[in-house]
Formats: structure tokens, C-alpha cells, sequence
């Protein structure tokens, strides 16, 4: 995702977002449903 790199409230926002995704399995839940395949252990470290 391009973002602009003078709006740091947008990038802790969407930061925020995708820790919570990962935490509560909804960008595996996404992953399953438009790739079917789990995301990666190692993804977000």
C-alpha cells in the first residue's frame, strides 16, 4: 500500500489495523479465502 510519508496518523492507523488483523486472525481469514494458503509464520515479525 502506497501511503504518504507526511501523514504518520495513517501509517500508525493502518500499523494498528494490521496487528490487530494478525492477532485476531482476519488477514488469515482473507488469506484463506482470496489466495487459499495461510499466511506465513513469519509474517509481521
Amino acid at each position: 500500500m502506497g501511503m504518504n510519508k507526511n501523514e504518520p496518523a495513517l501509517m500508525e492507523e493502518v500499523n494498528r489495523l494490521i496487528a490487530q488483523g494478525l492477532e485476531d486472525g482476519t488477514l488469515n481469514e482473507l488469506s484463506q479465502r482470496w489466495f487459499s494458503a495461510d499466511l506465513p509464520e513469519n509474517f509481521g515479525s
